[in-house]
């Protein structure tokens, strides 16, 4: 009997034994077909189709076998393992996990959906960064590949290194460096691609770009290229990310035929999470974080100075430019506030005209349910413009409504501005929308498979007039997005890659 008892006391064994541990404010529960103890580590064992099942927080992972020590709460799991999230289905070999410290490391991880599959010789998670190890993302059903010696997630953007573009086996394309940051407050660099069009100052252009990255500080972009109308060039572009809140930018263009064109830019965001509440995500909530980041509430502060910048068909100097931009969630009724507040040094040398421009402009808008599955988002508005030369300034009460509806294939969005009080003028000629009276702006897009179609047109209500057309085709494969995009009021275009979560 005291043999006996002593092998119950190492082995416990239940048709489904669950055991639950306290870690800080959450609770692990695993529950599996077979458990033994042995001093302060605990052994669970699977069965056939009885796998072990691990929840903590808002994971859950099937697996063969799972240690655990309880010292540390330091969790092994190996002979397989299975976990979801949203649609993916996300499996492997061996997982080593410290909820203590938010540590993943695992091994072998292949990520599938309907469209896309993932596999990565390694994983490791800790603090705020994913790392993917010889990492490849594919497209089956067009037998091409993405291959990247390793590939870093962040909190809103993601670094990938020495990555090479596969189809049938053989690599077209290698790309040492690309950087994708989808933060609201994030300065914009050109994806690591040629980029190719026609622009007004520039003509027909073909643009070669590259990123580097120094830390997570310090990236940015390089370029070179020819232009019809401004001959052989290159450019620089330099990003400062001092915090999540903080970051400052600088571009030099520098083109055979052309004067140098130059932007300084600072920001500052009221909204960004602090570095240690984005430390304290799981991996789940950071893959989800990415999901939305781009859509989230966004309140910065932005100093600008330019040179040369090519706005429309107008050059102008921001000699000086302070800008309050904000696109909220209220708390009262669901209503939503988008504001920009701006002052600015102005110098248009298309026009040789000079002075300093105050501009502010509300939207206050608030989403409704509507039958048969329509958006319906109505609101009112305030625009004023106010000038330092004399007698210059405008000002506009507006409402607009924006409708939406998706059926089969087809996404379509139309938005009605109706100016219910209007009067004055700009002395600006690149300040030209004050012109635009009632309008509406149509969107219609259809999506078939990977590919996207879309046309959005302005069109002016009292002249009977369209105002701006455009259209633009997509094929998407998550994360890399193809884009051609013609304007036909000016008679533009362009070709381009970018990748985006």
């Amino acid at each position: 009997m005291k043999k006996f008892g002593i092998i119950t006391v190492l082995i416990l064994c239940s048709a489904f034994a669950e055991y639950h541990r306290e870690i800080g404010l959450d609770t692990l529960t695993i529950t599996a077909p077979q458990e033994e103890r042995h001093g302060e580590e605990a052994f669970f064992y699977a069965k056939p189709q009885e796998p072990v099942v691990l929840r903590y927080r808002n994971d859950t992972i099937s697996a063969g076998f799972v240690r655990l020590l309880e010292t540390d709460n330091r969790i092994y799991l190996s002979e397989g393992f299975h976990t979801k999230y949203l649609n993916n289905s996300i499996s492997g070999n061996s997982i080593e996990y410290d909820p203590n410290s938010n540590y993943i490391d695992a091994n072998n991880i292949i990520i599938s959906t309907n469209d896309f599959y993932a596999q990565s010789d390694r994983l490791a998670f800790h603090g705020d960064k994913i790392s993917l190890i010889k990492s490849t993302i594919g497209l089956p059903v067009y037998d091409f590949a993405m291959k990247s010696r390793q590939l870093d997630i962040y909190p809103g953007w993601m670094v990938f290194y020495d990555t090479t573009f596969d189809w049938r086996d053989r690599s077209y394309w290698y790309i040492p460096v690309y950087v994708v940051d989808q933060r609201r407050n994030a300065f914009q660099i050109p994806g690591a691609f040629p980029r190719t069009g026609r622009e007004y100052f520039a003509g027909d252009f073909l643009r070669w770009n590259s990123h580097y990255y120094v830390s997570d500080q310090i990236y940015g972009n390089a370029q070179v290229g020819y232009a019809q109308e401004k001959g052989y060039g290159y450019g620089i572009q330099h990003i400062m990310h001092f915090s999540e809140s903080d970051q400052m930018m600088y571009l030099n263009e520098n083109w055979q035929y052309w004067p140098t064109k130059e932007a300084i830019a600072y920001e500052h965001s009221f909204l960004e999470p602090a570095s240690k509440q984005l430390k304290d995500m799981n991996f789940n909530e950071l893959l989800q974080y990415n999901q939305e980041v781009q859509y989230a509430d966004v309140s910065s502060i932005f100093l600008r100075h330019t040179v040369y910048e090519e706005s429309g068909v107008d050059l102008i100097n921001r000699n000086f430019e302070l800008e309050y931009y904000a696109s909220v969630a209220l708390p009262w009724q669901e209503l939503k506030l988008y504001t920009t507040n701006t002052y600015a040094s102005i110098y248009e040398r298309t026009t040789e005209t000079e002075g300093r421009r105050w501009e502010t402009y509300n939207e206050l808008s608030r989403s409704f349910v509507v039958p048969w599955d329509f958006t319906f988002r109505p609101g009112v508005g305030y625009d004023t413009v106010k000038y330092s030369l004399y007698p210059y300034n405008w000002h506009r009460i507006f409402s607009f409504a924006n409708f939406g509806k998706k059926f089969w294939i087809f996404n379509w969005n139309a938005k009605y501005y109706d100016y219910l009080e209007e009067r004055g003028q700009s002395p600006f000629s690149y300040d030209e929308h004050w012109e635009v009276g009632d309008n509406i702006m149509n969107t219609l897009t259809m999506k078939a498979g990977s590919f996207l179609f879309g046309n959005r047109i302005q069109y002016l209500v009292h002249s009977k007039s369209i105002y701006r057309c455009w259209y633009y085709l997509e094929y998407t494969s998550r994360p890399w997005t193809i884009r051609i995009e013609r304007n036909e009021t000016d008679d533009s275009w362009w070709a381009g890659i970018s990748a985006a979560f």
